[in-house]
């Protein structure tokens, strides 16, 4: 149905809507508010930030503060107290705001206070409230269309009868009503069980689904044909990654297309690994896809691959080439066999087109979205698929949440890794680290200074404060910075001038996080260390200790006793999965997924143990699910609908 049929929505609105992604009335339906906006009028002071009834004493004045910035204030009075009020950049305000106006304020109660949000009191609307942040639509609007979709679309309940009685679900369209419109948050509980039993099932039916989508023609490859290749390699494959390349090769003689997730420790050596799986179908013609989140990463593979297989033609595509060379990659693509792709989300363009793409090699999957990885699965047919994480998920856990993958992990680090030390040091004493920064400069080795945030936070250390301190410090010291909102070409040349020594001191954020590589870096500093989780920390020294030089790594950290306990495990605990397992057991999902698009970004929340046992149960579900009749499993919407049935 027209988005347009809607009461009060007009093809404005609905151009609002559509950018949104919301194209139809159906829409509303699955649609998920972001959060909930409790509102209660406060009858005392509180700590935290709160709903205050307010009265205006005075006109508003308006102070321009800088470009862009303008603040209204005034003087109003809350619980007999009189107080100066400011509003940031809502300037509409000031005709409405005049002497003996009832105002409801938010914010965190202080004199003089900065308010967030301001109502008129007559229009305040204590309760819960759905905030769903679609840019120029009302949250009310969004509600209240949300609602008379429900009443107007035939809404079939999504899940098998008998997962709905076995976990005692809320019908599907009361559950719908009660996302919508809580009457307080217990109302909630039930439907954020019905939403992980949705995500779960419909998640291991989809990867099960993949799986059995067509033959495709097997490869007839073999180790035997990559033996020349693994020989002239500068270092000596360990056992595990020889045991992974066998069980890879046999995977792609299968009549199925394969979906492996090839995990292993920061520096085990998964890109050789995925390399040399690639030159068996290189040799025969085939062409190879590896797709990286992010430039430098992208750039650091591509140059590994043409200087160990230099006889193999590589090219190279990202979306800040210029277009001449952009059309050069395309051309290369489309008409070229037996060439190794390297690149980042320009791999999936619609203007990217392959000769006979056979295999697509995915580094770190979970910073993409599902979407984004399938469309590049989609540029050839029944394509093999190798995801590579550096990011550890215990065995256990990898295999229920990538059901219908196969997983492999290397376990070794290959001959030749140096030790990374690691210590602690309360923030307050960063500057003691001054004299090792020192020696490690003049023996002409680098280092690595972590930041949490790019810009300045009352809170937190920000890339920039760090900058100018080192600058100041260090005044001959060759110093860069390296952020995500960075142009691509100037990160690319930071990280360049890096690993080339023509920089002393790198500050960045986590975009160092995973497969950068610096040879003569023996020392970092990790500021805040206790805002990361204890694998990320651990993905970063890895950064350190890559080639002939041992490393060093202070984890520089503000908190109490619990805070040095946790943090002191990566002191005696040099093994990525162990660390995430403990991430996982106190700190949930969270610190696995971050905030990419990973398709599990909804789980951040979840607690970990019983989310846990609540997959393994959905898998028993799932086998269940599979046996039942053909029109049965029909009646199912999320059935219907992956496997077209309808």
């Amino acid at each position: 149905m027209e988005l347009t049929s809607l009461k009060g929505c007009g093809p404005k609105t609905a151009e609002h809507l559509k950018a949104a992604d919301i194209n139809s009335v159906e829409d509303f339906t699955t649609l998920i508010p972001r959060r909930y906006d409790v509102r209660h009028l406060e009858t005392e002071v509180s700590l935290s930030a709160g709903y205050y009834p307010a009265v205006v004493l005075t006109k508003p004045t308006i102070f321009a503060i800088r470009r862009n910035l303008r603040r209204l204030q005034f003087k109003a009075e809350i619980f007999g107290e009189t107080i100066t009020l400011s509003l940031f950049n809502q300037i509409h305000w000031l005709k409405h705001l005049a002497p003996g106006v009832e105002i409801v304020v938010y914010g965190v109660f202080n004199s003089p206070m900065t308010a967030q949000k301001c109502y008129l009191k007559k229009s305040f609307k204590a309760g819960i409230m759905p905030v769903y942040g679609i840019k120029q639509v009302a949250d009310t609007k969004v509600q209240q269309f949300v609602l008379e979709a429900i009443r107007q679309v035939e809404l079939k309940e999504n899940l098998p009868t008998f997962m709905v009685d076995k976990y005692h679900l809320t019908p599907y369209h009361l559950g719908l009503i009660k996302r919508h419109q809580p009457e307080d948050l217990e109302d909630l509980i039930p439907v954020e069980l019905r939403d992980k039993v949705t995500f779960l099932f419909s998640r291991q039916l989809e990867q099960i689904h993949r799986i059995q989508q067509g033959l495709k023609i097997q490869k007839k490859v073999s180790i035997a044909e990559i033996e020349t290749e693994i020989k002239a390699l500068p270092f000596e494959l360990t056992a595990s990654q020889q045991e992974v390349i066998t069980n890879l090769i046999k995977g792609l003689n299968a009549a199925s297309p394969i979906r492996h997730l090839l995990q292993g420790d920061t520096g085990s050596g998964k890109t050789i690994v995925a390399f040399l799986v690639a030159l068996t179908l290189l040799k025969k013609g085939d062409q190879v896809a590896l797709m990286a989140p992010t430039e430098i990463l992208a750039s650091q593979h591509f140059k590994t691959f043409k200087s160990l297989f230099n006889g193999f033609p590589v090219v190279f595509l990202t979306g800040s080439m210029s277009p001449v060379d952009t059309q050069m990659a395309l051309d290369q693509i489309k008409s070229q066999k037996g060439t190794m792709i390297i690149g980042t989300h320009a791999l999936f363009s619609n203007k990217t087109l392959y000769q006979n793409l056979t295999l697509v090699i995915i580094d770190e999957q979970h910073r993409f979205g599902v979407a984004q990885r399938q469309k590049l699965l989609e540029k050839g047919p029944a394509v093999d698929f190798i995801s590579l994480s550096a990011t550890p998920i215990p065995r256990t856990l990898a295999l229920t949440l990538y059901q219908g993958m196969e997983v492999s992990v290397l376990s070794e680090k290959p001959k030749g890794r140096q030790p990374v030390t690691t210590s602690l040091m309360p923030l307050k004493e960063a500057k003691a680290c001054d004299a090792q920064i020192e020696e490690t400069l003049t023996q002409n080795k680098q280092v690595f200074i972590i930041a949490p945030r790019i810009e300045e936070d009352e809170q937190l250390l920000s890339v920039e404060r760090i900058e100018k301190y080192y600058k100041d410090r260090f005044k001959k010291a060759r110093i860069r910075t390296l952020h995500g909102q960075q142009e691509s070409p100037l990160k690319e040349k930071t990280l360049t001038a890096f690993a080339e020594g023509e920089v002393d001191i790198l500050i960045a954020t986590t975009v160092v996080e995973v497969g950068i590589d610096i040879k003569r870096a023996t020392l970092m500093l990790v500021y805040h260390a206790e805002r990361f989780g204890l694998a990320q920390l651990h993905q970063l020294r890895g950064r350190l200790g890559r080639h002939l030089d041992a490393g060093e790594c202070i984890l520089l950290y503000r908190g109490k006793t619990d805070v040095k306990q946790r943090l002191h495990l990566l002191k005696t605990i040099d093994d990525g999965f162990t660390l995430s397992q403990k991430d996982l057991e106190t700190r949930g999902f969270g610190t696995l997924f971050g905030l990419q698009q990973s398709g599990f970004s909804q789980m951040q929340t979840w607690p970990y143990e019983e989310t846990l046992r609540l997959m393994e149960s959905i898998k028993e579900d799932v086998q269940t699910f599979l046996k039942l009749s053909k029109p049965a499993q029909e009646k199912v919407p999320l059935y219907a609908k992956l496997f077209k049935t309808t």
